[in-house]
This record gives C-alpha cells, sequence and structure tokens, in this order.
C-alpha cells in the first residue's frame, strides 16, 4: 500500500488544472445539500424522502467524479447526475440505501462498530462505478478489497483535519478545495487497493 504522502501526492498531480472545475462541482454539490434540506424542512414527510433519495444518488455522483479525475478525466457538474440515467437508478439507490441501513445497525450497537463498517463498505460506490454488481455483492466485495486496510484508511481521512480546522477560519469557502482533495485522494486509495489485489493474484 503507498504511504498517506503517496497518494495525497497523486490527488494533487490529479487535481492539477483541474481545481477550479472541482471547486465548482463541490459548491454546486454542497447548494443541492442546501437546497434539499430546505424542501425538508417545508415538506416534512415527502421532502424527506425526496432528500433521502436525491442524496444517495448524487452523493455517489460526486464520489465517482474524482475517480473518474484520478483517472485523467474531467470535473463536470453533469455528472453529480449520473445515478438518475442510464438505468443506474435502482441499482445505486438501492445498493447505497442499504449500505447506510447496515452502518445504521451498526452504530445502534456500538458507534466504534459503525465506523468500521463504514470504512468497510467505503469501496462501494466505486464499485458502483467500475462493476456491474450491485446491493450485497457490491458491499462485500467492498469488504474483500478493505479487509486489512481500515486502519490505513481511518488515519488517511484523519490526516485531513487540521486542514479542516483551518477552512473553518475561512468561513467554509476552504471546503471547496479540501473536499475534493479529500474525494481524490480516497479515490487514489481504492485504486491502489486494485493495484495490490492484482499483484497478489499475479503472484499466486
Amino acid at each position: 500500500m503507498k504511504t498517506r504522502s503517496e497518494l495525497k501526492d497523486l490527488a494533487i498531480a490529479s487535481l492539477k488544472g483541474k481545481w477550479g472545475d472541482a471547486a465548482v462541482v463541490t459548491l454546486i454539490y454542497m447548494l443541492i445539500g442546501f437546497a434539499l434540506g430546505i424542501v425538508n424542512a417545508f415538506i416534512p414527510v415527502l421532502g424527506y424522502l425526496i432528500m433521502l433519495l436525491a442524496s444517495l444518488v448524487i452523493g455517489w455522483g460526486y464520489q465517482v467524479i474524482f475517480l473518474g479525475l484520478s483517472r485523467g478525466g474531467n470535473a463536470s457538474v453533469g455528472d453529480l447526475f449520473e445515478g438518475f440515467s442510464n438505468g443506474q437508478f435502482g441499482r445505486i439507490i438501492g445498493t447505497m440505501a442499504l449500505m447506510c441501513l447496515y452502518v445504521i445497525l451498526w452504530c445502534l450497537l456500538l458507534y466504534i462498530p459503525g465506523i468500521i463498517k463504514a470504512l468497510s463498505y467505503s469501496m462501494t460506490p466505486f464499485i458502483l462505478r467500475d462493476t456491474d454488481l450491485s446491493y450485497n455483492e457490491a458491499i462485500e466485495r467492498s469488504m474483500k478489497l478493505m479487509d486489512g486496510h481500515k486502519w490505513q484508511l481511518f488515519v488517511l481521512e484523519l490526516s485531513f483535519l487540521g486542514w479542516g480546522i483551518l477552512c473553518m477560519f475561512t468561513f467554509g469557502i476552504g471546503f471547496l478545495w479540501l473536499e475534493p482533495y479529500i474525494a481524490t485522494t480516497c479515490a487514489e486509495f481504492y485504486k491502489n487497493l486494485l493495484e495490490e489485489e492484482k499483484n497478489s493474484v499475479q503472484t499466486e
């Protein structure tokens, strides 16, 4: 597994010349979340359902945008809504909802097991993008990839805490650049997991 510094350097390299587009995508993503929150406030039951469904699909879209960017692609606002097209909606919404349900159930038992399971399931959005797997198959694939790597991802994500604190002093504006940085680094982590798996198979 590459070091945290190596993964972050790869993310920065992928974002080179694309920081502006990534910040715009992040701004739109945040504004959509704000708008969904307003809908939920004014239409409590129906609004909550709309917010839940839309946030799962758009949240998936946000994550896979940076997987594509890490592979040489571009950050496009339209890609936030990819999950609503091409017949993917049911597969994505069902899998993401199931993943969230599992995490919530684990958190009801104890908070720490919930965190561990969230880390274990964290590659599921990327797997949905790369494969035809769905529901438990996609989640189990994530669990397999993350076997032995959950602590590494936890420490990697924790390493951004200092940047997050600094962003608060910018009235949150800094998050427009921090969030793409984190998302792209996580995408690089996923790519590294795939490389390790491939190398492991070849050496067997």
